[in-house]
């Protein structure tokens, strides 16, 4: 009677290509992750200046985007709100239009702390930049979002330290 199955030195060698392949393959998985990730936050922050931006227009209104944490670190989230007494900063009874939470990953955001803000016929009042930079080390190339006078966003790629 024959059989049938596998030695064990075919099983070994079969083993050992798969520990070589792993080798190879999963460090440079680290990177595409980290890569995913920041690209993930910056067009979640490209499409919250965008959002802020369209409803200006819409309603004809100053409407202004900052951290919710009030300084210069976006990572913790944002908020876009109409600015009733134009003050600059979010007051209680002001129009809030939506909330962006944390990043969920280790990604940094540092931008103006001030507000972003932008007229009711879509210009910026000032030419910004938030700078993303991805908290791994995988990744040496950043993001930075540039937001023009005539509020136009632009991506650029940024070197992190």
């Amino acid at each position: 009677m024959k059989q049938k199955g596998f030695t064990l030195v075919e099983l070994m060698v079969v083993l050992t290509i798969i520990a070589i392949a792993l080798a190879f393959g999963l460090p440079g998985m680290g990177y595409v992750i980290d890569s995913n990730r920041l690209t993930s936050s910056t067009n979640e922050l490209v499409g919250a200046l965008n959002f802020a931006r369209s409803e200006a227009v819409k309603r004809g209104r100053t409407t202004r985007i900052a951290a919710s944490s009030g300084g210069t670190g976006w990572q913790g989230g944002y908020r876009v709100w109409i600015d009733t007494d134009n003050d600059g900063s979010y007051d209680a009874g002001e129009e809030q239009l939506r909330i962006f939470d944390a990043f969920k990953d280790e990604t940094t955001a540092t931008g103006p702390s001030t507000a972003i803000s932008f007229s009711g016929s879509g210009f910026a009042s000032v030419a910004a930049s938030i700078k993303l930079c991805s908290g791994n080390n995988n990744i040496a190339t950043g993001r930075k979002v540039d937001v023009s006078s005539a509020g136009r966003v632009t991506i650029i790629d940024e070197v992190c330290p």
